[in-house]
């Protein structure tokens, strides 16, 4: 049994390639309903961000799983295989281990340390969980790289020395405009990230707030929210010449701001500066409104810059956060290894119940005169004596398959007992 990972992130393919296999979240549980249909894992979870998209399987044949899961991957976009697979990466454990502990703990974010990942872990593992993907293993799995991810959060200064997108968002308009106290703020959509910023603006000091959404329902909540006034998506961007900073993160999937729109917006504005926010992925707005003078436009690549001017001050903690990640990957390997011990401890039990019952039974008919009473209390007898028997060596059993040398050891157990010529039988 093999945990892998196949997947993208920033790290690996620019925005174009992740924001065309990207998963959105209403469709999630029908993806890995797919995914585990069509590539036969015996589990699987997928983690789809702004910054990545990620498959996590449990298989007993990795390499065609593998296969399998890059097959899936340009069905389920439409886009073909060779377009983005030369952007994906494989992880087999260890290495797959690590690599989930590390993505939980924010130390293969972007913005190293950013907390904003925790959640998306977290969603990842429930909306697995309800699509029935989840076994013992991915649970398991799922629940230490949450355990890593705190203990690098409260073990660590990371977070202090952390910059999130959001707050690096936060930090450019400041560049902008100086204070934000005057400003006007827009968000397009209700996507976590994009509602994160326009809260980390407002925690700044930004000036009104006009929430734009297609739901008018949505669009008045957000609104409600942060005390703000609510728009309905045309209008918000027939509006964009009467604000100053505009946050979009929707799940539109095309463009939905052009070039012509933010002209008109800035005759408007006579020419006064516009910071565009875009969040999406796929993306809001079109790349070529940049070219349009005081016309500010940043999207989640763009702002790996802020990471990289912070990434001196982080690299003390994140060591520290390594350390404990490799722990915790050390702890996890060993509970996996301990699952081996499981077939070899049960074929034991059933090895000695089947030698107790023959000779309780072989008791029984040479005392044609023992009552029913006295039978059962002899039968329930004969099996706290094989159950404390067998207490003592299977709990040995698991402690000694945590260590390096446990395929040994069981081997070991299974000539000693013969249980590998029972198993032979059987077959």
């Amino acid at each position: 049994m093999d945990i892998i990972v196949v997947g993208m992130s920033h790290r690996s393919a620019p925005l174009e390639v992740r924001e065309r296999l990207a998963v959105g979240r209403h469709s999630l549980c029908d993806v890995l309903c797919g995914l585990k249909g069509w590539t036969g894992l015996c589990e699987c979870g997928v983690i789809s961000t702004c910054n990545r998209v990620e498959v996590y399987g449990v298989t007993e044949e990795s390499d065609k799983a593998v296969e399998a899961i890059g097959d899936f991957l340009s069905e389920h976009s439409g886009q073909p295989k060779s377009l983005f697979e030369r952007n994906l990466y494989v992880w087999k454990q260890p290495d797959s281990v690590r690599h989930i502990f590390r993505v939980a703990s924010g130390l293969d974010a972007m913005m190293v340390g950013e907390k904003e990942i925790v959640a998306q872990v977290k969603e990842a593992y429930e909306k697995a969980t309800q699509a029935q993907c989840v076994g013992s293993v991915l649970n398991a799995l799922f629940q230490r790289a949450l355990k890593a991810s705190k203990r690098v959060r409260t073990e660590t200064r990371l977070d202090t020395a952390a910059v999130s997108v959001s707050s690096a968002a936060v930090e450019l308009a400041k560049k902008i405009f100086g204070e934000l106290t005057d400003k006007t703020v827009m968000i397009i959509g209700a996507g976590q990230m994009g509602e994160l910023t326009l809260k980390h603006l407002v925690d700044c000091g930004a000036g009104s707030i006009v929430a734009s959404n297609r739901s008018f329902e949505k669009a008045q909540e957000l609104a409600e929210r942060f005390g703000g006034k609510a728009m309905r998506l045309d209008e918000g961007i027939q509006e964009l010449g009467v604000v100053d900073i505009v946050v979009s993160s929707t799940a539109a999937p095309r463009t939905i701001i052009g070039k012509d729109a933010v002209r008109q917006a800035m005759k408007r504005r006579r020419n006064k500066p516009l910071f565009l926010i875009d969040i999406a992925v796929p993306r809001d707005i079109e790349a070529d409104v940049n070219c349009i003078d005081n016309v500010y436009l940043y999207n989640i690549d763009d702002l790996k810059e802020i990471a990289e001017a912070n990434l001196h001050r982080r690299e003390a903690e994140a060591e520290k956060g390594e350390r404990i990640v490799e722990e915790e990957v050390g702890s996890f390997m060993a509970w996996l290894r301990s699952l081996e011990a499981a077939p070899v401890i049960r074929k034991l039990h059933e090895f000695f119940e089947s030698v107790r019952v023959e000779e309780t039974q072989r008791m029984f008919l040479q005392l044609p005169g023992l009552s029913e009473e006295v039978r059962e209390k002899l039968d329930r007898m004969t099996q706290r004596i094989v159950k404390r028997l067998l207490h003592n060596p299977s709990t040995r059993i698991k402690k000694v398959v945590r260590q390096r040398d446990g395929a040994l050891s069981l081997g070991l157990v299974a000539e000693l007992f013969g249980l590998e010529e029972e198993k032979k039988e059987d077959t």
